[in-house]
């Protein structure tokens, strides 16, 4: 099914006997794998959802409604799926996920018990303090796992790396700037001795849903151990949280510790403009190879202007202690 096609893929309640909604690559993958088909108890309706480097569907079938996400095609190779895999289980077991049904990392899919009424993290104006605070408490609890490893998040590589895939041309001389800029910021933040710890790293508000007076983390493609203010700086970004809603998050994160909240809010702002500079190389790569699910290009140029003003922040907070308690 082409990515422009509408929203609702196919319902077919009522159809006659031997028909099924029409699903483009989702048929395919369910001929392929029938272990799947009969999870989901056969398939009465499907849905597109959004996503931007997953082909994400809701499915309904006899034993009840999920989330299937499946790799894009030309994507394959960029994520560690079954790292992926392992976050996810993981996050289900300490109730901070749904449940993974099953999930295949070599052909690239997942299937996801679905959240009932679930919606994203409120984010910007309608940004919510408690829902901050659930979310600090819920970072807290997957950062502290003891059981969770992988590989680990680094910002310094990552960047050299995702620039040296992109074409020359490609970056504006304000560009490269900013990206010089992050690195020098990295390589400052790399200096000091701070413990890596399982950590979600694409904490944007569509991968926080709130269910059932409940707050859930899903989409785990990215996960890894890191900096623990990865996943802090990168939450309060892509929310577009203000100050109070920033605070609510970390005071929840240090347990209600102000003073250890405020000291780690100097490594969170120092870490906020290399989040965002990964994210517009990230964009800006995903631009290049012809991904169509959104205007990469746009995306890509809103996080460098902000990661241009981010860096301004953070030379004020190098001044300070950068530790983490």
């Amino acid at each position: 099914m082409p990515d422009q096609d509408a929203d609702q893929l196919a319902r077919h309640a009522g159809q006659s006997s031997g028909q099924r909604p029409r699903l483009g690559r989702l048929a395919d993958l369910l001929a392929r794998n029938p272990d799947l088909e009969r999870a989901i108890g056969g398939v009465c309706a499907a849905a597109r959802q959004d996503g931007l480097s997953n082909e994400v569907f809701r499915v309904d079938g006899g034993n009840g409604s999920f989330i299937l996400r499946l790799e894009r095609t030309g994507q394959q190779g960029r994520v560690d799926r079954a790292q992926e895999e392992a976050f996810a289980r993981r996050a289900a077991a300490l109730g901070l996920g749904p449940e993974v049904v099953c999930c295949d990392p070599a052909q690239g899919f997942m299937l996801l018990r679905a959240l009932p009424g679930a919606r994203p993290l409120a984010q910007g104006d309608a940004a919510d303090l408690a829902e901050a605070t659930q979310l600090g408490v819920a970072l807290r609890r997957l950062h502290s796992d003891q059981l969770l490893r992988g590989a680990e998040l680094d910002p310094l590589a990552l960047i050299t790396g995702q620039r040296s895939r992109l074409r020359r041309e490609a970056l504006p001389i304000s560009q490269a700037a900013v990206i010089d800029g992050a690195i020098e910021v990295a390589r400052a933040l790399q200096a000091d001795a701070v413990v890596r710890v399982p950590s979600h790293c694409d904490l944007v508000p569509q991968n926080v849903l709130l269910s059932g007076g409940r707050l859930w983390l899903i989409d785990f493609e990215y996960a890894a151990c890191a900096d623990p203010a990865w996943d802090l700086a990168y939450a309060g970004l892509e929310a577009d949280y203000a100050a109070a809603a920033r605070m609510a998050l970390l005071s929840a994160y240090c347990a209600g510790d102000f003073p250890a909240a405020a000291k780690l809010a100097l490594r969170v702002g120092r870490m906020r403009p290399i989040c965002d500079v990964v994210s517009a190389l990230w964009a800006m790569e995903q631009a290049q190879e012809g991904n169509p699910a959104t205007d990469f290009a746009a995306y890509a140029e809103q996080r460098f202007r902000r990661a241009e003003a981010g860096l301004k922040v953070a030379a004020s907070c190098s001044a300070g202690p950068s530790g983490i308690n």
